[in-house]
Formats: C-alpha cells, structure tokens, sequence
C-alpha cells in the first residue's frame, strides 16, 4: 500500500511523539556482576569510565580446610563438610560463621571477641569494571594453598581511581596462620594479622602501602581521593594513648603476657581499639552505606597526603595539623582530609576551639602545609566539606536547625568570590549529602524527598545539583519512564557527566552458590536489594512521566500521546484504504 502524505506525516508525529515521550536524559546500563555478587554498591567513577564497586556477601568464597574450625557449628552433615563435601545448606551456615569471624574485627570486645582462631571471609571486596569486564582488586591480598587462590579475606573499602589505571582503597593486612605449643603443650593454631586498616594503592599487580607516620598497634591510615597528579588525600595514625602504650609493653613481656604468641598479644590491642561512629551526624554521608569508617579514639589521627609516582612508588607523606592542637593525647581531636583537586588542595574538617572549651568540626582547607577555617562562622557548625574541584568549588554540608530540629544541609562554596551558599534540596527540611562533584559544577548525592512522613522514615532519592543554574533534579526523573530502578543515591560523576548511582530493584534470591532460590510453588523468591548502576547522558530532555508524592515519578511512557494521536491515524488508515 502505498502511503499518502498525511498517512506519512501522522506516522512520524506518531513515531516522534512515541520517541519524545519517552526520551530520557539518561539511560541506565546494568553491571556484569549477576555472577559475582546479589548487592553491590558503587564508590566511584573516573573520566576513562572505570568504576570501582563494592560487592557484598560475593558468591563462592573459598574455605580452607587445613583450619577450619567446625566445633559448634550446626552442620546436618559434619563428617562431609570435615571433607570439604558440603551441602548447600552446611556451605552457608560455614560462610556465615567465617564472615561473623571476620565481621568482629574493629569492634571487638568482652561479649564479642575477634576470634584469632578462625579463617575469615569478608563480607565486602572490591572489584573494577568496564561495564563489560570485572576483575578482583586483590589489594593486600594474597593467594595460599589452603584457598587455591586469593584468601578473600579482607573487607575492603574502595575508593577511588584516576586514568583507569590508579586505584585507592583500604584493607586489613592479610591473615595468616601462626602455630603455636601453649604451656600445656597443646598445639594452637592463630589466624591473625599485623594491622587493622591501612591505604593503599594498585597499579596494575603493584600495591603500596600508605604507611601512617606511627605505625604502634599496627597503626591506621585511610585513602580516601586520588588526582591526577597522584596525590593521595586521607588520614594517618601519629600516635597512641598511654593505654595501648602500657598494653604493648604487656605484649612484650614473657611474665606478663598470657599464653599465647607475641603477635596475638599485638593483634588482640588494635582489634580492642575504642571505635566509634558519632562523631559526625551521619558518618554514611561521608563515607557511604558500606563504610566501616570509624573514629579510634585510642589513636590520634591526622590529615594526610601522600604523594606517588606513576609506577604507584611513595614518594613523601604530608600530614596536616588540626585547627585546634592539644598540648597532649586527646581522643576527641576529629580531624580528616576528604578530597583533593589537581591543585594540591584538599579539604575535609578539623576539631576547633569555640568558647574555650567546646570542641565541634568545622570545613575545613588544607594547603600548602597550612590548615585553615573555610567559613568563619561560629554559627555555621558543625560543618564537613567533602568536595572540591578545580574552579575551587567546595562542597560539603552543615547542620542547621529546622522546625527545631538539627537538618543536615547540604552547601557551596565558592573560593573565587567567598560565596557560600546553602542549597535547600527538596524541601526546607530534606537532609542532603553531596557525595561527588565533577569539574562541569555538578554536584550528586542523596537527599530526603518526601517531607510528608516522619524524618526517620523519609525516602531517599539520589539528586543532581548544577552550580551554574542552581537547580535541584530528582535523579529518577531524568530516566526512562518505564526504568524498573529507582536511584537512591548517586555516589560519583565523572567530568563526561557520566553518573555511578546505587539503584532499589527486585531480584531472585541467589544462596551463597550464587543459586536462584525458588519457594514452595517452584517459582523464583524475589528480594528487594541494592545495586550499582551506570547512568549515561543521552542529551534528551527529561521524559514526561507524571508524578507521585513518594519521591519517584509514575512511569506511564508514552501512553497518553499516543491514545491521542492513535485516532487520526486510524481515520487516515481508513480514508486511504476506503478511497484507493
């Protein structure tokens, strides 16, 4: 048949209308981690479109058998899983027991020991992809027999990675197995390690340790930004309180010390450090959902960077002092550098003197071996600045009172002009995070987005902000409208505009085989989980979709364009065919 001219015209408004209904401003790409991990989260992307990812609980962790530890455990088929012959059901209960061994670590105490005793399994590593391939960052660790590969032993905090080939995290050390003859001549066996948490960065098979200034106790440093320069901004140990100093004198001592070896001693103190996360309103702002990032307030730490060669070498360590400096020990000097432009500066916040005995955290700049206050102002506290980019926009956020409650809101500063600007978000209520900004002025994060429900059960949505027109966008209306994720947060933005989000989604139940599960009517179980997403800029607009109170817009595509165009074409369909 062949078509009129208004037969043609009504297609391709239908077509057109069809296409600009359900345009989007991004388009969500999916990660290939179905095989690797059910929960994943994102940490970071960088302008080659490398992205690291934290996987949770991954699938298949090894068990070595030359140390497992089965006493206790609720096994229906022990003599087997002696073996190595598990059944799906023994494999979990063993999984789950070896990462609660490991889950101790940092936080252990007198009713929940870090048991030196056990293998460990992490319950989060770290990975990089492409998008189309994914690979282990090993960091510290190390491949051993009883594994028959890496131990995938160590939780991993990943962080941050320049060029693709650069990446910053933080580990544990390794664990390895210490015999020892106990005074009754028993045989012990120990599964420790040197040190609780410590920076690092991989280029390719090298890893280098971001060594703290004083490494007592093991020490602690994080790696928390890298830029292109290899500069490393984080945080390091410079010293200990006098009780783990009096308890590594014990440790030393052979009449003091209990039956056990010397590194079990040591191993014991900086798993028994005091942790803590309060120190800040919501430490998950700065350090995302799957941080373990704590204050140890049995070490004094300090602002740090560290500068690499390209190789990944270290070549110095720079440490910044606090706004407010003790004349002694003090636990309650909360001092970090969070991230660093190509300039050299970074910012973070810093413990400050206010009414001579108040202690709060204010942004803060460090430059050129100088710390100082971002905003003057004694009534703009606490305050955390947590971005930086290289046109010296600051952004961070600030607690600030509304409706007579403290609100987390999220700020802007401007070095080139001294303007800081609060951004409301939402609503006047909506707590706000920035967790990344890109050299375009765009900044993403999460914030608050219905203010009709109680602050604590408010949803979460992941936002973009653009400095340059000052506009807010809910990150879920720039999608498609029939995109089954919802954006809960967006963790990076790369300067191609290039967004690494973490998404709600319903999938199946997988054990920890990586086995879909299915219920008592053979169908799939469905969970509701997060994952990591790419969003990549299409340069649509933003789809027409509707709206909802709940955060997240009603996905009807292109249904009522089309509903009013179907007619028209239907009478032209049947002028054509009545007439030829």
């Amino acid at each position: 048949m062949k078509r009129t001219p208004i037969v043609s015209a009504l297609l391709l408004a239908l077509v057109g209308a069809i296409n600009n209904a359900e345009a989007a401003s991004y388009e969500v790409q999916t990660l290939p981690f179905d095989t690797i991990s059910q929960e994943y989260f994102a940490a970071s992307i960088d302008n080659t479109g490398l992205m690291l990812i934290t996987a949770r609980d991954a699938f298949n962790p090894p068990i070595d058998l030359s140390i497992l530890d089965l006493n206790g455990a609720p096994l229906s088929d022990p003599d087997e899983a002696a073996q190595g012959n598990f059944n799906d059901f023994d494999y979990q209960v063993v999984v789950e027991r070896l990462r609660g061994a490991a889950a101790t670590l940092g936080r252990a105490s007198v009713q929940f020991p870090a048991d030196a005793r056990f293998q460990k399994l992490a319950s989060e590593l770290a990975y990089k992809t492409d998008g189309t391939d994914t690979s282990y960052i090993f960091g510290f660790d190390q491949e051993t027999e009883g594994t028959a590969g890496f131990t995938f032993a160590l939780d991993t905090r990943i962080t941050d990675s320049v060029f693709g080939s650069h990446i910053v995290g933080n580990m544990p050390a390794p664990f390895f197995r210490l015999d020892y003859v106990d005074e009754n001549g028993e045989d012990q066996i120990f599964v420790i390690n040197d040190f609780l948490q410590r920076g690092f960065v991989q280029v390719g098979d090298n890893v280098t340790a971001l060594l703290p200034p004083n490494i007592e106790a093991g020490g602690y440093s994080e790696a928390y930004q890298i830029n292109e320069n290899f500069q490393v901004a984080g945080v390091s140990s410079i010293g200990t309180n006098d009780v783990i100093q009096e308890r590594l004198t014990i440790c030393n001592d052979d009449e003091q010390r209990a039956d056990v070896p010397v590194e079990a001693c040591v191993f014991s103190i900086f798993n028994q450090l005091d942790f803590s996360s309060d120190y800040i309103p919501d430490a998950a702002a700065l350090y995302g959902p799957q941080s373990g990032e704590t204050r140890a307030t049995s070490l004094e730490l300090r602002p740090t960077i560290w500068q690499l060669d390209a190789e990944g070498n270290l070549l110095s360590t720079q440490v910044y002092d606090s706004l407010h400096e003790p004349d002694e020990f003090s636990a309650f000097n909360y001092t970090r550098g969070l991230d660093i432009n190509n300039a050299g500066t970074m910012v973070g916040f810093s413990t400050v003197l206010v009414d001579e005995n108040a202690l709060p955290q204010v942004a803060a700049v460090f430059e050129n071996g100088v710390t100082t206050r971002l905003v003057d102002d004694d009534e703009f506290l606490p305050s955390y600045a947590t971005q930086i980019n290289d046109n010296n926009f600051i952004v961070g956020f600030v607690a600030q009172r509304v409706n007579n409650a403290l609100r987390n809101k999220m700020f802007v500063f401007d070095r080139n002009t001294n303007e800081n600007r609060v951004v409301q978000g939402f609503f006047l209520g909506s707590a706000t995070y920035p967790r990344a900004m890109n050299n375009n002025n765009i900044v993403v994060g999460d914030a608050e987005s219905n203010e009709n429900v109680t602050a604590q059960n408010r949803p979460r949505v992941g936002f973009m902000y653009d400095i340059n027109s000052d506009t807010f966008t809910n990150l879920n209306d720039l999608l498609p409208c029939d995109s089954p994720y919802k954006i809960i947060s967006a963790t990076d933005i790369n300067d191609n505009n290039e967004i690494l989000a973490d998404a709600f989604v319903s999938l199946p139940f997988k054990n920890p085989r990586g086995v879909v599960q299915l219920d008592d009517a053979g169908e799939e179980r469905m969970f509701d989980t997060v994952i990591s997403v790419k969003l990549n800029p299409t340069g649509n607009p933003p789809a027409d979709c509707g709206e909802t109170d709940n955060g997240f817009r009603e996905r009807q595509g292109a249904s009522i364009t089309f509903w009013l165009v179907l007619p028209l074409l239907i009478i032209a369909l049947y002028r054509r065919l009545k007439f030829s």
